[in-house]
């Protein structure tokens, strides 16, 4: 799992009086705040107001304008699938203000052994990314909340196809100098062979560009008493392919529950739609994106970089 690999931005640390100020819009005035140790880019905080609600204070670090776009998806997928709304955002200190969820993350209840609380939240994993693949946009590419009545999203920087927006990216990963000294020139070439062999096939399986949340995993999925209680996070959310979700929860294949697998699947064909029957090679190549993407970051740590390079090179031996 990830619970150990290094952050990759320092912790923003906020005094009470200047979390009040941040949340004085809205009509609220903090009690008490502790902050959330888990992950590895945004800092955020658990707060309770004085009228003795519970809510969610994130800083933005990684993509500071991401608020408005979670809004927005949040907005669109409310009822459909668990989300924490967003209350308030900040634009010139790059804070939100979002519901609290209860639950822990996925990733936490792994950690601590308590495998059948996630093997129990596995069919609502599954059923959750179905409906998120339902929404299905015109073209594929990275969105934008849409300031205008009627559709909440706009895809502003399309990608020719799903297949050629992904993989054109893993190609240019691959010929980055710091990626190249980090994996091994026959590392990365191998990554690009596997890629190039398996795109026809791909682009038979990826379906309609849909609404993909982009870091569909065990750290931003929250599961409360063994129900998913909130997807979170959604910064990387984008129109593609509902393979990239599969192949992150997957990820750590290894440390998941023994009858996880079944539950998800049923779950997501629940729905009515169907996983094609190599859906397990299909999404771990495209989660060789996200392994290139996390070598060719300036802040990786020793510890992600050889844990990247090992999930790399057992997807490589795999197929």
């Amino acid at each position: 799992m990830e619970t150990h690999w290094e952050r990759g931005e320092p912790i923003r640390e906020f005094s009470l009086d200047e979390i009040s100020r941040l949340i004085a819009p809205a009509g609220l005035q903090a009690r008490t705040a502790r902050l959330i140790e888990e992950g590895k880019a945004n800092t955020n905080y658990e707060i309770e107001t004085t009228c003795h609600r519970k809510l969610l204070l994130r800083h933005h670090v990684r993509e500071p304008k991401s608020a408005n776009l979670e809004r927005a998806v949040t907005d669109m997928l409310t009822g459909e699938v668990p989300v924490a709304r967003v209350l308030l955002h900040d634009l010139s200190s790059n804070v939100s203000l979002l519901e609290w969820m209860p639950g822990n993350t996925m990733e936490r209840l792994l950690s601590e052994g308590q495998s059948g609380e996630v093997a129990s939240a596995a069919f609502d994993l599954g059923l959750a990314l179905a409906r998120m693949s339902q929404h299905v946009v015109p073209t594929s590419g990275f969105l934008s909340a849409n300031p205008h009545e009627g559709q909440p999203l706009v895809v502003t920087d399309s990608w020719p196809s799903t297949v050629d927006g992904l993989f054109g990216y893993v190609e240019w990963l691959t010929h980055q100098k710091r990626v190249i000294d980090r994996a091994g020139r026959a590392t990365t070439e191998a990554v690009r062979r596997l890629s190039e062999q398996c795109r026809p096939r791909m682009q038979e399986a990826v379906g309609p560009p849909c609404i993909v949340h982009g870091d569909f995993k065990a750290s931003n999925l929250l599961i409360d008493e063994g129900r998913l209680s909130a997807v979170l996070d959604w910064e990387f959310v984008h129109s593609g392919t509902y393979l990239m979700s599969i192949g992150q929860i997957f990820r750590h294949r290894s440390n998941l529950p023994a009858d996880f697998e079944t539950a998800f699947v049923e779950g997501y064909e629940s729905e009515g739609a169907e996983l094609p029957r190599d859906w397990r090679c299909l999404a771990s190549v495209i989660d060789l994106l996200s392994m290139m993407d996390f070598l060719n970051r300036d802040s990786a740590g020793p510890i992600l970089i050889a844990e990247v390079l090992g999930l790399t090179r057992s997807t490589l031996a795999a197929y």
